[in-house]
């Protein structure tokens, strides 16, 4: 996870041409001819993209909802599976302390629902304490945002851009194609690809970083394009510290410039999202610069890639650093609150769809996890450890967490389904008004979110289905022996 590798796909969004503020990601990512909006969309999750081709997810349900989620982001073929994968959280996970096969394996039984006692996640939740060089480190293979396209903007920025131009990507794409036709990388040539673009990209980053510094502008609105530059290489470097000071002075600039909100939202993301790394963390204050961030230009097509970078983020530091369960369980409903605002802006419905399932996908794998808590903690051979007070208390808490899933989850998957044949319906209510004889029909593509939200929907009722067994109809583990709840389990 040391290594990250950018794949770079190219995804064309047309629409009316006009010009946003000098910070916003219309402006950093749009080509300067405004034909059309094109996104260098990288998803850097490391040499864990290719682990999940080479260990089994190439292929089968979790493939396909990949390939769908990676549909809506506008890719095609084994572009859209890994974007999708990308985009399901598996990365975090292997993060967390798994590894990629883990990360991978454990996003395959997430999305395709067991009883089996597959892994033990009964390791030590607590940490030795605030560590930021361990999160930063740990953090390297989750997705990130892609370099920037745009190339107008002050002497400062075009130095920059100048320097970055100078990164070779067709070795990139021609290892794409590789995986696409061969789905492993153990079939291709030079395995060690990946990790040397990635060693030369970094290079030529810093080399970006020192060149912008060395002529930063004068003007305000100058200086708050350069600094929004400068935060997002810090960011893609995973140096979070100075992503977050970069974008607070890009904000100062802009406010300084009189400029309107709508023209930073670029900044803004990267502010709330690399503030997760603070040591002490301000939830609310980062979650509202998140909402300024998408609602200010709910027209950008990064926002699902937007929503998992933030949530992946808060996950893995929320477990990393043994947060309460209360504030990750708060923090996902209000990523909830906001999509579902977002909705309310009329923004496009694969978008929203894409949106519902990033966050369905981390909903099944936090269920999966505490079911394998549960189970591990019961079918532990220690008779010693069942019988320790603290394993208990820690049994009530996972099973406690997993009842809050469902309940939290619920709601997301019941938006997410009526988002799924709202145009159906609505073509289909019309229609019957004047052809009352005429069958209710929708096109494939209206017809694959309702086959994916059915899978959903079906996994959504076994985690809910297992309930009974993990809480052993309603007790805790308090009132009865782990030994008895432990045959009850098997």
């Amino acid at each position: 996870m040391e290594n990250l590798t950018d794949l770079i796909v190219l995804a064309q969004f047309t629409e009316a041409c006009h010009t946003y503020g000098t910070a916003s990601f219309e402006s950093i990512y749009r080509e300067p001819a405004c034909a059309s909006w094109i996104l260098a969309a990288a998803f850097a999750i490391g040499a864990g993209a290719f682990i999940i081709l080479s260990g089994g997810l190439g292929s089968g349900p979790v493939a396909a909802i990949g390939t769908w989620v990676g549909g809506l982001m506008g890719y095609s073929g084994a572009a859209a599976t890994n974007a999708g994968l990308a985009l399901l959280g598996g990365g975090s996970i292997a993060a967390g302390g798994f590894g990629m096969a883990g990360g991978a394996a454990i996003l395959t039984a997430a999305l395709t629902f067991s009883t089996e006692f597959a892994f033990d996640y009964t390791f030590n939740r607590a940490m030795s304490g605030y560590d930021y060089r361990s999160l930063a480190k740990s953090s390297k293979g989750l997705p990130t945002l892609p370099l920037p396209i745009n190339e107008d903007g002050p002497n400062a920025y075009q130095s920059g851009m100048a320097v970055l131009e100078e990164i070779d990507r067709s070795p990139v794409r021609e290892f794409i194609e590789i995986i696409g036709c061969r789905t492993s990388i153990s079939a291709c040539p030079e395995p060690i690809l990946p990790y040397e673009i990635e060693g030369n990209r970094q290079k030529k980053i810093q080399q970006a970083i020192e060149a912008i510094k060395e002529s930063l502008p004068k003007e305000h609105d100058d200086q708050a394009k350069a600094h929004t530059l400068l935060s997002l290489l810090h960011f893609v470097s995973n140096d979070y510290q100075s992503a977050k000071h970069y974008a607070g002075l890009a904000i100062f600039e802009h406010v300084e410039a009189g400029l309107d909100e709508a023209d930073r939202t670029l900044p803004a993301f990267i502010f709330a999202t690399a503030g997760l790394y603070d040591k002490h963390v301000s939830h609310s204050a980062y979650l509202n610069g998140l909402k300024q961030s998408i609602l200010l230009e709910p027209d950008n097509p990064l926002i699902p890639l937007m929503f998992s970078i933030y949530l992946d983020r808060l996950i893995h530091i929320s477990d990393r650093r043994s947060w309460d369960d209360r504030v990750l369980q708060d923090s996902l409903r209000e990523v909830f609150r906001l999509m579902t605002q977002l909705n309310q802006q009329d923004s496009g419905k694969d978008v929203r769809m894409a949106n519902y399932a990033a966050l369905l996908a981390r909903y099944f794998l936090r269920l999966k996890l505490e079911q394998q808590k549960i189970m591990a903690l019961v079918l532990d051979p220690d008779i010693a450890a069942r019988a320790d007070p603290a394993v208990l208390t820690e049994l009530g808490r996972a099973l406690t967490t997993y009842i809050t899933l469902l309940n939290d989850a619920k709601p997301v998957l019941e938006t997410a389904r009526k988002t799924a044949v709202e145009p159906v319906v609505g073509a289909w209510m019309k229609m019957k008004k004047s052809m009352e004889f005429l069958p209710l029909t929708g096109n494939s593509e209206e017809m694959d979110h309702g086959q994916q939200m059915h899978t959903f929907s079906q996994l959504f009722d076994d985690y809910y289905a297992d309930l009974p067994r993990l809480t052993c109809l309603g007790v805790y583990g308090e009132s009865r022996s782990l030994s008895d709840l432990a045959m009850d389990l098997q």
